[in-house]
């Protein structure tokens, strides 16, 4: 029965991580990252794919496509950010390789805290440590608060990792953002962390094998 309880968790937290990324938390505004010209180029190159029509209807469209570009070129974090994203959701190899490129850029280059959370989920299937890397340097949000998601993502990959203690303590802390960062916080997320904590802290006290749900953003 554990067992799928803590699967169904698993799989609740996993959508609750994806929900929410796209609603979005908090994130900074951080300065312009340094990018290779040919990947910047490729980022170019996409955003121009953007403009799906030029029919006078889609006026308003259009205003934001032109906006997003002069944006890009700019270098603006949030235009890359949002080119990254589209390339990736178009789910072709290169243009995949080309999103996770941009989001190290953004998240090495300028500590961008979405681009880190996509990095922890790229690569949480394949590597757990780069992935938690990714997860730990995200919680840490910006200078007001903290990314709750990525407080609770940290702690299971360490669980996963084999390091309950630390994984408690991450645990913890997301559960406990409503109190310290109300801002930060959202209450299906508080739930899931609030659970997450009360189960595994029992199953650290009763020396069964510690398991929580999945992934949540």
């Amino acid at each position: 029965m554990i067992g799928v309880i803590i699967a169904l968790w698993f799989y609740i937290g996993f959508v609750f991580g994806r929900l929410s990324c796209a609603a979005g938390q908090p994130v900074p505004v951080t300065n312009s990252p340094i990018i290779e010209p040919e990947l910047f180029a490729k980022a170019v190159d996409h955003a121009k794919t953007l403009a799906v029509t030029t029919d006078p209807q889609y006026k308003q469209h259009q205003k934001q496509h032109q906006q997003l570009l002069e944006e890009l070129r700019n270098g603006s974090v949030e235009a890359l950010y949002t080119v990254a994203q589209s390339l990736n959701q178009r789910n072709v190899g290169e243009d995949r390789i080309t999103s996770v490129q941009l989001w190290h850029a953004l998240a090495d280059g300028a500590d961008h805290v979405a681009s880190a959370v996509a990095l922890g989920f790229s690569y949480a299937e394949v590597d757990k440590e780069l992935a938690l890397k990714y997860f730990v340097q995200a919680s840490n949000g910006d200078d007001e608060g903290p990314h709750q998601a990525s407080l609770y993502n940290a702690g299971r990959l360490l669980l996963e990792l084999n390091d309950a203690a630390s994984s408690l303590a991450y645990i913890r802390a997301c559960a406990t953002v409503e109190k310290n960062y109300p801002a930060y916080e959202t209450p299906a997320q508080t739930k899931t962390c609030k659970d997450a904590y009360e189960l595994l802290s029992n199953q650290i006290m009763t020396k069964t094998t510690p398991g929580i749900e999945d992934a949540i953003e």
